[in-house]
């Protein structure tokens, strides 16, 4: 299966995923669902394409990629670090000034699934844990995370140190997210592989691997610890499923029903031939690797596949399920709603419910995208009006209905209906067919 390079698809009818005459609610510029690119763009390295680059990554609601800039760094055989600050922090103003929020913290990032990095197994030519690696590499960090703190940038950082390790490896990563933990407490360090119960005080930011690395009791287990879940779901770059569009949509709908804040691509633009007529040069899998084409002419922007449109959109329906929670948050207090009576919870598992069947499975229907995203946008407008109107789904002999609470006797709309409220100020509307969840 081949590909066509998506057009005009940022505009939502054109991609089959909105009904005329509806009105989506429009975003806000800042994200909720943080992605990161964790490679950096393959032919993209001129200034010029590397701007490119980020321009669609923003376009596009994705919140970094892994390398922001340069860190000159010298490593003394006895321990001591000297750091060239200019360089990084040259790049790293205009990466936030553009609006990506993201970076990885510079210089920590030691191996992956296939082993260290570096051929000689050292960092800088020291050897790990030997008394002068210990010494360089936490004064290393402790110099970086200052910096960063002082600069106001430490919140937008993660740190990584190894990638899907072994279990040989893993306790090379805990061994130096002890030393990170000692010099740099509140730098959050982040770990892509299945969660493991042994590592939960070694992780702020879990990357799981989806769907087979959702693991409920260890997932629990660090949620409870104050951890935030990430996700990573390489199926979803594969042409060769005929539902990869709508499933690029129906991706984050997955990510927010689990709890998921945040989603990693571990590349976006892995070029390893020409994907305009090469398009299984990655493991065997159609796309693997790349969510963007290499400009036709070599130079300039990138262009855009129709998954990581949907993808875009997908995002945006994620921002919409929060903007109705924090506006039917809003709107409890403001009408002093008791807590347990018209939690948002229910009303947000409803919604997401009817788009992410589980962590593995979506809908293949455009029809079912639509629907809760248009349901989510009417039930922000409830949320958001004055008065204000809660809402829950209740049901009776005759189905699913949606009841509103509000001011007494206060006129609500709703998807084009209006009804005012009695005089305990409850309201009912009955869901036309195409809402029904």
């Amino acid at each position: 299966m081949q590909e066509q390079p998506a057009r005009a698809w940022n505009r939502p009818n054109d991609a089959g995923l909105s009904r005329p005459g509806t009105r989506e609610i429009q975003m806000r510029r800042e994200v909720t669902l943080a992605s990161i690119s964790h490679r950096p763009p393959h032919g993209c390295h001129t200034p010029e394409g590397r701007e490119a680059f980020r321009e669609n990554l923003r376009a596009h609601r994705v919140t970094g990629e892994a390398y922001a800039g340069p860190l000159p760094v010298r490593v003394s055989p006895d321990g001591s670090v000297a750091l060239e600050f200019a360089p990084f922090d040259e790049a790293v103003e205009p990466y936030l000034a553009k609006g990506l929020r993201l970076l990885n913290f510079p210089g920590t990032f030691l191996g992956d699934a296939r082993g260290f990095f570096e051929e000689d197994h050292q960092w800088h030519g020291l050897e790990l844990f030997s008394p002068g690696f210990n010494q360089a590499f936490t004064g290393y960090v402790h110099q970086v995370a200052r910096h960063l703190r002082e600069k106001g940038w430490l919140g937008h950082t993660i740190l990584q140190l190894w990638d899907e390790p072994s279990r040989e490896t893993r306790e090379i990563h805990r061994r130096l997210a002890s030393l990170v933990r000692a010099v740099a407490p509140d730098v959050r360090i982040c770990l892509a592989t299945l969660p493991d119960s042994e590592l939960l005080a070694d992780v702020d930011i879990w990357n799981v691997p989806l769907p087979d690395g959702y693991a409920e009791p260890a997932i629990r287990a660090f949620r409870e610890r104050g951890g935030q879940l990430w996700g990573y779901d390489s199926r979803l770059y594969s042409l060769d499923v005929e539902s990869s569009s709508i499933e690029m949509r129906a991706y984050p709908w997955r990510l927010w029903r689990y709890g998921f804040s945040g989603a990693e691509w571990w590349s976006v633009s892995e070029w390893l031939g020409d994907p305009y007529t090469e398009l299984d040069r990655c493991g065997g899998q159609n796309g693997g690797g790349f969510l963007l084409y290499p400009p036709r002419e070599g130079a300039g922007a990138p262009v855009n596949s129709i998954r990581w449109e949907l993808y875009r959109e997908g995002v945006e329906d994620y921002d919409a399920l929060a903007l109705l929670a924090q506006r039917h948050a809003a709107a409890c207090e403001r009408l002093g709603v008791p807590n347990g009576s018209f939690d948002v919870e229910p009303l947000l598992a409803r919604l997401t419910g009817r788009v992410a069947r589980s962590i593995a499975d979506a809908t293949r229907n455009p029809r079912d995208v639509i629907a809760a995203r248009e349901l989510t946008d009417r039930l922000i407008e409830m949320a958001s009006a004055s008065p204000p109107c809660v809402a829950r789904f209740k049901e009776d002999r005759k189905g699913v209905f949606l009841e509103g609470l509000t001011r007494p006797h206060a006129q609500v709309s709703f998807g084009g209906m209006k009804a005012r409220a009695n005089a305990a100020g409850r309201v009912r509307f009955a869901l036309p067919d195409e809402w029904r969840l």
